[in-house]
């Protein structure tokens, strides 16, 4: 045997055999978890984490589809395009006396000028906004002092705004899911305003709604406070939560002869107390009344972890930390509630409402509420990984149980065996010893897809093993078209060695270009597919690198170590017979 074929053979073992070694923990897993060979749940537990990762649909999981709550997006848009034109209006020397508001039911501001030399000022500042293509129909003949102007907001603006928001908060929950090491997820966007999260392996989706994709929408918003100061023992004035006089703080209820304040709702608030006696932590639910308007929210943080503070019996505390655009806006807000208290709510509910006792410009702040060590780090680990910029509403959660699962399995794992078992018996009865070394090659084939996939950390799942089945067709394939081109060499009177020579070579660029178009569309349907599609070109574009290598490379190794060793080489009806070696 000559050098460059042991060579070559040598290469084709070392693969199969690191091959092997990859895919050894898969194989052992899937013996424990049948029960054919015994193992602890730590030792199946450890050979999961070492093996294929597995899709939802083939080892159960987690469904959820959530939904963004448009109506509720769009009525924060417009009210936060009315906060930047009252900002506006206040940073102008003197400021602009005017009021802005957001019209209830419509896509547009509304605005009433006080003061009728300021006419002018106020026009400047609206143009500008004109131009930036927020009030497209503003007309400055409408601006008249004491009568309401209604300015409509550029819907295909604000649409735009709709779907870079939507597209912010699919990156949150990829990144927050990223963050808390689920493996393999699939996070994508459906239609507009939908994504949908699939969690394999996860079996909880109310855990998974409330731990991992809960919306953890962080809101600044301002108390009812009482409209006469109280000084406190250090001759500061404040002005403290007025909610008891208009509900009952224990069941959010309006008071007999009272109902809520314009402008405000019932929002439920969490209070931890502590036992004197015992040092026990207990929390109770009060309600308190807090502005609809939100003043800021978690889409301006920048960043957030979780300390202990000593002086409180080391309770958790959670530190927030702006970005520069937030820390102007934060600055505001404390400037404008000044010695009133401010309520800190994350998902609806408020956690704690301190008094601003002075304005805060360093673009920082801390939460201490009602919630352990663990809560905090996880609520500090769902906010640094984005706090969400809208609203998420459930529509579908639901598991994929893990007996579908092992039902899939099974019934692919054996149509895949079928297929291939009878694709080897028809290459051996048509071929013969060129059928048993193409059916070693596609052994190889289907050892290296696996081995490529544990590299990748793919996932395998139900379509893909229907794209490996698919492989192993067009891997014969390659090797039909070997042996027909050696065929039609013999039958023009080479010599086998020649014929075996010329057939590899010349059936190089059909094979080549035929996997590569097959190839160019996997690659596209993995670009722009999703969920089942995506798992079946995975596999498929695997597959197709693994064709060429042992179609072209271990085939052609192993036909000529054979060569070498025996001087002769049966292709079925055809057989010659070359002992003329060099």
């Amino acid at each position: 045997m000559k050098p460059e074929v042991k060579l070559r053979l040598g290469i084709v073992v070392a693969v199969t055999l690191v091959a092997l070694w990859l895919i050894w923990p898969t194989f052992h897993y899937f013996l424990a978890v049948s029960g054919k060979v015994s193992a602890t749940p730590e030792e199946i537990e450890a050979l999961r984490k070492k093996s294929v990762p597995l899709g939802l649909d083939l080892q159960g999981g987690v469904d959820v589809l959530l939904e963004v709550d448009e109506a509720k997006l769009r009525n924060q848009k417009v009210q936060r395009y009315a906060d930047e034109i009252a900002n506006a209006f206040k940073q102008e020397s003197p400021p602009i006396d005017a009021t802005v508001e957001m019209s209830s039911g419509t896509e547009s501001i509304v605005l009433t000028l006080n003061k009728a030399e300021q006419r002018r000022a106020a026009d400047v500042i609206l143009k500008r906004f004109q131009q930036q293509g927020i009030f497209p129909d503003y007309d400055e003949a409408k601006l008249e002092v004491g009568k309401p102007v209604e300015l409509a907001i550029n819907r295909e603006l604000l649409q735009q705004d709709i779907l870079k928001t939507v597209d912010s908060a699919l990156k949150v929950i990829r990144d927050r899911v990223d963050k808390l090491g689920v493996t393999q997820p699939v996070v994508v966007k459906q239609g507009v305003n939908r994504i949908r999260v699939q969690l394999p392996g996860e079996k909880d989706p109310e855990m998974v709604v409330k731990t991992i994709i809960r919306p953890a929408q962080l809101e600044f918003r301002a108390v009812r406070a009482a409209t006469q100061p109280i000084v406190d023992s250090d001759g500061r004035e404040r002005y403290p939560d007025d909610s008891a006089s208009y509900i009952d703080v224990m069941t959010g209820k309006p008071l007999p002869g009272k109902q809520v304040p314009a402008g405000y709702e019932v929002r439920p608030m969490k209070i931890q107390k502590r036992n004197p006696q015992t040092g026990e932590l207990t929390t109770e639910e009060r309600y308190i009344l807090v502005k609809q308007k939100v003043e800021l929210t978690g889409e301006f943080l920048a960043d957030s972890w979780v300390s202990t503070d000593p002086t409180k019996f080391y309770q958790p505390v959670v530190h927030l930390e702006f970005k520069p655009e937030g820390a102007k806006r934060f600055e505001q807000v404390t400037r404008q509630y000044e010695h009133k208290p401010l309520a800190v709510l994350l998902d609806g509910v408020v956690y704690t409402a301190p008094n601003i006792n002075q304005v805060i410009s360093e673009g920082s702040c801390i939460i201490e509420g009602a919630f352990d060590l663990e809560e905090a780090h996880n609520l500090s680990l769902i906010l640094k990984a984005g706090a969400l910029p809208a609203e998420l509403v459930t529509k579908e959660k639901r598991i994929v149980e893990a007996t579908l699962g092992a039902d899939s399995i099974r019934a692919s794992v054996y149509a895949l065996a079928v297929g291939s078992v009878i694709v080897a018996a028809y290459m051996i009865a048509y071929y013969g010893v060129a059928g048993l070394i193409a059916d070693i090659a596609l052994l190889i084939n289907v050892l290296l897809i696996f081995a490529f996939m544990k590299l990748a950390n793919a996932t395998l799942t139900l379509s893909g093993i229907g794209g490996i089945l698919l492989t192993v067709g067009m891997a014969v394939d390659a090797n039909i078209l070997i042996y027909e081109r050696i065929r039609e060499e013999l039958r023009s009177g080479k010599a086998l060695k020649m014929a075996i020579h010329l057939g590899f070579g010349r059936a190089f660029s059909v094979i080549f270009d035929a996997n590569l178009t097959t190839l160019i569309s996997g690659l596209t349907l993995l670009q722009f597919g999703a969920g089942s599609v995506k798992g079946f070109a995975l596999s498929l574009n695997i597959g197709i690198l693994a064709t060429l290598f042992t179609g072209l490379f271990c085939t052609h190794a192993i036909v000529d170590a054979w060569f070498s060793l025996h001087k002769s080489f049966s292709i079925g009806r055809i057989r010659d017979l070359d002992k003329c070696m060099e």
